[in-house]
């Protein structure tokens, strides 16, 4: 009995054995297809698996694209987009350029305006100030006039053209206006009557 035991453990060892080696040599599916269930199992025990599949081939890398051709009708397409291309930047720097020295002409133009409107407003102010001057000049002159003696004022205002005259003559009172009438010639004093006249 303990012979018969040793004998099917031998027998199991070497089934299992040519097993692996069929297995080695094939494959697990293919033996387990035609092995008998008891060998199959004495594999299984064994640590052979007769079920399981192959090992997954790795999966090799992929093969680099190569580069396409293009036709010579594609190659003329592309280099007339490109040409394009080129174009449209260099037109798009031209205006870029073009804006900013409009940019730069309108600034300086803004910067003109503003001098000139600060120099009219300087003559403006100058003009005010001088007719302040001669307005207040004119008043003292009257004063003065005012002051004279009639005689002596008569041929002084006689020196001066017929607008300040006039002028003189009609801020004065009119009594001392008609004194210093009365001092001048009869035709010079007629004229600047008539003169006064027209202005009231």
């Amino acid at each position: 009995m303990l012979l018969k035991t040793k004998s099917n453990q031998v027998v199991r060892t070497i089934l299992i054995f040519l097993c692996g080696m069929f297995i080695a040599h094939s494959n697990a599916q293919a033996a387990s297809s035609f092995l008998p269930e008891f060998v199959q199992d004495w594999c299984r025990k064994g640590g052979i698996d007769l079920c399981a599949g192959e090992p997954e081939e790795e999966t090799p890398q992929e093969e680099k694209k190569k580069p396409r051709v293009f036709t010579e009708s594609e190659q003329e397409i592309l280099t007339r987009l490109l040409e394009k291309e080129k174009s449209l930047k260099a037109r798009e720097i031209a205006l870029n350029r073009r804006e900013l020295q409009l940019k730069a002409l309108e600034e300086d133009i803004q910067n003109q305006i503003a001098q000139l409107e600060k120099l009219q407003e300087e003559v403006e102010k100058d003009i005010e100030r001088k007719k302040i001057q001669d307005r207040e000049q004119f008043e003292k002159a009257v004063a003065f006039y005012g002051k004279m003696d009639p005689a002596k004022a008569s041929e002084s205002i006689a020196q001066l053209n017929t607008k300040t005259a006039v002028q003189i003559l009609m801020k004065l009172k009119d009594k001392t206006s008609a004194e210093i009438l009365a001092n001048m010639d009869g035709a010079q004093s007629a004229r600047l009557i008539e003169e006064i006249a027209r202005k009231k």
